[in-house]
């Protein structure tokens, strides 16, 4: 069973309910449509909260707010929007044969 108890603590919302709202996503990343890796945390497929509107942009620490990324693609989006960032990831995609790992791999960061 995948633990969601330090990020219920950080953001205080029940870990059930970001359990229920993981298990809802179908375990797949709401940035590139990957399937997230929810054991190896040192995985850069690991299944991370994410706010959808950023925290840094006014975002709210509400269930409602929270999905959920790969660890990398987390850490790609910066500040990013939802929108800004798969922008950016369709083109890499494309850039990489269509091979959505690739082109995750390769994406620079946020600038």
């Amino acid at each position: 069973m995948t633990s969601f108890r330090s990020a219920a603590k950080r953001y205080n919302t029940p870990e059930a309910e970001l359990l229920r709202a993981y298990e809802a996503s179908k375990h797949v990343c709401m940035l590139t449509g990957i399937e997230m890796e929810s054991e190896d945390s040192t995985s850069p497929l690991y299944r991370t909260v994410e706010h959808i509107k950023p925290h840094a942009n006014g975002g709210k620490n509400e269930i409602s707010n929270f999905g959920f990324s790969a660890k990398l693609a987390n850490d790609k989006r910066g500040n990013a929007t939802v929108e800004e960032f798969k922008n950016r990831f369709n083109k890499a995609v494309v850039a990489n044969n269509g091979n959505k790992l690739a082109a995750l791999i390769n994406m620079k960061g946020v600038a």
